[in-house]
């Protein structure tokens, strides 16, 4: 039984919204070897347009992306699925995004580039965070 499944019942999904494809494959690489269960969208209006929308879990959302932003996608998430909780990251230092990300329920706001330790530490945050 790995350390997941020991502290979670079943084992945590993990959705991830990323334009940039080589950090979106970084990202799904480091979470997958540590046992969580990764699907990966390359732009908001896929991960709108996929089943997964309004399923449990956690969503790792960029801020900045071509289409539908970041911030976009989560009004549009706090309308349709207000259980899914979200980690936003960005490269650009923006203070505006960083309060609008929180005030609209974000648990956490991270910026690029992040070590693999402070997402898995965010991610287990939000994981824990009561619905």
């Amino acid at each position: 039984m790995s350390g997941l499944s020991r502290m979670f019942q079943t084992r945590p999904r993990l959705y991830l919204v990323e334009d940039d494809d080589s950090v979106r494959k970084a990202i799904e690489r480091m979470l997958t070897l540590l046992d969580f269960h990764v699907t990966t969208f390359d732009s908001a209006e896929a991960f709108l347009e996929s089943e997964y929308r309004s399923e449990s879990g956690c969503l790792i959302l960029d801020v900045h992306m071509p289409g539908m932003s970041g911030l976009d996608l989560q009004c549009k998430l706090n309308k349709l699925n207000p259980n899914l909780r979200i980690i936003m990251i960005t490269g650009k230092h923006n203070e505006y995004d960083h309060e609008q990300a929180l005030a609209g329920g974000a648990c956490d706001f991270l910026y690029k580039p992040f070590d693999d330790k402070t997402l898995v530490n965010a991610v287990y945050r939000a994981l824990e965070r009561p619905s």
